[in-house]
């Protein structure tokens, strides 16, 4: 802004003089104390500070009279406006964006940290504190779901928020990310797993104090008609089973479920033990 239009008055308080500065709708701010024991020397004070701004105890900067004016009466407003807590999250988001928040010191260096590799060890099944805090509650959550998150992570969120800290993802950005996602040639429900690959993990991190507000809020889910999903054919199973394969296990894991019908959480979860010369133990299929 340019140079202040607000008119003013002084007084006298405890031996200085004040200056109260009128704002857009007619109110006086709060006074400002000049230092000055003379009306005169006040009165050039206060000239100075229309011209060159009022200095800043914090930061040593000064300020123009007119945006000191403006941020007094939208901190008022807030305090009287009958916001929703919609609206509220939002005045956040605009803060957070412009930088203008700081988060809490304890949570710190959580929230610093480089948000595509917290949201990798969010879904690591061995070291996540989520997912202990889950099974310490009896709660099921499986290393395939964990896979799948950890996948989608790596495969949709890394290329949009690569180098992107934590605390630095807002609404806007998820907004533009689940629009982005949704232009994909995806079914709807891979859609909305992907981005709950994320938003669950952002919702975490707000019920545990690591962010302060939660980026992931009213985003509108997609719906349509689901794929239908076919089966191969018996000489299709075969070509694919007789090709060469970059990982052993996953052609195993095929011939296993080719065999016997198991499925696939079922043979994440088999173990050696498991196995006999003629039968999968807890299954009455002989491969």
């Amino acid at each position: 802004m340019g140079r202040a239009s607000a008119s003013y008055n002084l007084y006298p308080r405890n031996g200085t003089f004040y200056a109260r500065f009128k704002d857009s709708q007619g109110k006086f701010s709060s006074g400002i104390n000049t230092h000055q024991v003379n009306k005169n020397d006040a009165l050039l004070v206060v000239a100075d500070w229309m011209k060159n701004g009022i200095p800043t105890a914090k930061s040593k900067t000064t300020r123009q009279v007119d945006d000191v004016l403006e941020a007094k009466t939208i901190l008022e407003t807030i305090k009287k406006a009958p916001l929703s807590e919609e609206e509220a999250l939002r005045i956040v988001d605009i803060l957070k964006e412009r930088n203008l928040i700081k988060i809490n010191a304890t949570k710190k260096n959580s929230a610093e940290r480089d948000f595509i590799g917290w949201l990798k060890d969010f879904w690591n099944y061995e070291d996540s504190a989520y997912i202990k805090d889950k099974l310490l509650h009896h709660q099921r959550i499986g290393k395939r779901h964990c896979y799948d998150m950890t996948n989608r992570v790596r495969i949709h969120w890394e290329p949009y928020f690569s180098g992107r800290t934590l605390e630095s993802i807002t609404k806007t950005d998820l907004k533009e990310f689940s629009l982005k996602i949704g232009e994909k040639n995806l079914a709807a429900a891979t859609v909305n797993k992907v981005i709950l690959a994320g938003t669950i993990a952002l919702h975490w991190a707000v019920k545990n104090d690591i962010i302060m507000t939660p980026p992931y809020s009213s985003l509108t889910k997609f719906s349509g008609p689901s794929r239908i999903r076919g089966i191969l054919e018996v000489f299709e199973a075969k070509k694919m089973l007789s090709m060469p394969w970059e990982d052993t296990r996953c052609k195993v894991a095929n011939l296993v479920g080719s065999t016997t019908g198991v499925r696939a959480g079922e043979i994440v979860a088999l173990k050696a033990g498991d196995i006999g010369t003629n039968l999968l133990k807890g299954t009455s299929i002989n491969p």
